[in-house]
């Protein structure tokens, strides 16, 4: 059972879906001690991440800090606030400062989107999370597509002792 989740966001449809994902984690077992953590890593060396034309330096940070407050605000905006345990902006290499977070908080799992672009491992899943997975304390979870039909019925489900479950794949 996973009570401390870190979830790394960025924006990205796949970071969203990997929220949705976090929370259905954190709910569907009923499990009171579950915490969501968010991580958001402001990448200078990482034009791309802002979005638009910035020349590297003081101003791009500004718009990258800008931008990452939107999107953690965001993100705290769907996770029920019972669950939300920590709200982290860091500054660095992705990967170091997700594993670093972890490593911080303890936490059980970490899910992270992936954009699933390219042919080589760590363009197919991403470099960050490539670097993430290799390297984490724990499980890393990595949503590369919305399965809108399962998070309903993971938030549904009621767990059940190991038993049971056993008890019922005998019967079927």
């Amino acid at each position: 059972m996973f009570s401390r989740i870190l979830i790394a966001v960025d924006g990205s449809e796949p970071a969203r879906w990997a929220v949705e994902l976090g929370v259905s984690m954190a709910e569907c077992h009923g499990n009171p001690d579950a915490q969501v953590s968010l991580v958001y890593v402001v990448d200078a060396a990482d034009e791309s991440a802002a979005g638009v034309d910035a020349v590297p330096g003081p101003g791009l940070l500004r718009v990258l800090r800008r931008e990452s407050r939107r999107v953690l605000q965001d993100a705290t905006g769907r996770i029920p606030g019972g669950l939300v345990d920590k709200v982290l902006l860091a500054e660095g290499r992705a990967a170091d400062e997700i594993l670093a977070a972890a490593r911080q908080l303890g936490a059980d799992v970490i899910v992270m989107g992936t954009h699933g672009r390219g042919r080589l491992t760590p363009l197919l899943i991403g470099a960050t999370t490539d670097a993430t997975a290799r390297q984490a304390p724990c499980p890393v979870l990595v949503v590369g597509r919305p399965q809108p039909s399962a998070v309903p019925e993971m938030r549904a489900a009621k767990p059940q002792p190991l038993a049971v479950r056993l008890e019922q794949a005998a019967a079927g």
